[in-house]
């Protein structure tokens, strides 16, 4: 699902266009805790908010990424949160869009618990010749520290 949020356009000077857009992406998951071996229902909402340049070089975004983590134990109903933000990305539009593959790692923390729930996933970020992204998240690793 994508919801484009808001959408603002500058003139820096009278060759330069530059738009703002926020993007949201949501995607689930079911992922064993190593912790405590309970299967987690887990959502992360990925917030991709995008600048785009326009002049006399072509068209190109930049974007930054926000991932907000949530997540329920199916049977004790614990529940996990976690929050990570970067991810800056530079596109080149003029050649149709780009693909960008970046590294994440997060922490996951139930209330009244120790922060040693560590994810590790690839966020997939793909924006195309109109400017649209969208993104995918892999999860590589799920480890007990």
């Amino acid at each position: 699902m994508i919801i484009a949020i808001g959408l603002c356009t500058h003139q820096l000077h009278a060759q330069t266009d530059v738009t703002r857009t926020i993007w949201t992406i949501t995607q689930t998951f079911a992922v064993e805790n190593p912790c405590t071996e309970e299967i987690v229902d887990l959502t992360v909402i990925m917030t991709i908010e995008s600048h785009t340049v326009t002049n006399k070089n072509g068209t190109r975004m930049y974007t930054k990424q926000k991932h907000v983590w949530d997540g329920i134990g199916r049977t004790s109903g614990l529940r996990y949160h976690g929050i990570y933000s970067g991810s800056g990305h530079r596109h080149d539009l003029n050649n149709g869009g780009s693909t960008v593959h970046s590294k994440s790692n997060i922490v996951l923390v139930s209330k009244g618990s120790s922060a040693n729930w560590h994810l590790k996933y690839i966020t997939h970020e793909t924006v195309n010749a109109n400017g649209a992204p969208t993104a995918s998240v892999d999860i590589n690793n799920s480890i007990c520290k």
